[in-house]
């Protein structure tokens, strides 16, 4: 796939994966800026490592069907009026299609009401798994029963940018804990399937998914 196929547009977020072991527990990400087909692609300076030139790195876009990943090579760093980075123009990237059913791991609190019953209480616990069409929650107490319909609110980071997301679910299924698991702090675990949320959110749930399958 030609990289002009995907239509980034200046502002994107770009996430790096350097060839220095200092950086590899960093999260670093940059602003896509513009592109001269065939030449460069211009980005802003990741804020949290310096980038040198001939340094070789892996870029990885979150775009509507899946993640674009492609290498570049840093080509010069501009430093005034602001500091911009001229990557390589590559000449193929790859795209990871992402199906909603790929399931992640995460440990993200989450406050949970159920609109099934007359009650404001929340109950509080955490995602275990997560996709764009579901996922097993662990709770410190019952919430409801098998079709009773939920609401998750759960903070969530993107980059450097702080959400709020909130998720309409049906419960699915509730499953027991294995007498082998040591966690008891959750005893009350569901599986559940999202309902139609609002554009907003389905798209904060699909770009964390997609952030948590590329690592970044």
């Amino acid at each position: 796939m030609k990289f002009e196929e995907i239509k980034l547009e200046s502002g994107f977020v770009l996430y790096l994966q350097t060839d220095t072991l200092e950086d590899q527990e960093k999260r670093i990400n940059c602003r896509y800026i513009g592109a001269l087909p065939g030449k460069y692609l211009l980005a802003t300076h990741p804020a949290n490592t310096r980038l040198r030139t001939g340094q070789k790195l892996v870029v990885k876009a979150m775009i509507a069907n899946g993640i674009a990943v492609f290498p570049v090579t840093v080509e010069s760093v501009m430093k005034s009026p602001v500091s911009i980075v001229y990557f390589t123009y590559p000449p193929k990237i790859s795209v990871k299609q992402i199906r909603s059913a790929t399931r992640v791991n995460v440990n993200l609190a989450v406050n949970v009401k159920n609109n099934s019953q007359l009650t404001d209480a929340a109950v509080e616990g955490r995602l275990a798994d997560l996709s764009t069409s579901g996922a097993k929650i662990e709770l410190k107490d019952v919430v409801g029963e098998v079709g009773d319909e939920l609401v998750l609110e759960a903070s969530i980071q993107l980059g450097d940018i702080h959400r709020q997301m909130s998720l309409k679910s049906v419960i699915r299924a509730r499953i027991d804990r294995s007498t082998k698991e040591q966690d008891e702090a959750f005893p009350a675990v569901y599986g559940l399937e999202f309902l139609n949320n609002d554009e907003d959110n389905r798209l904060l749930l699909q770009a964390y998914v997609y952030r948590q399958l590329a690592g970044v």
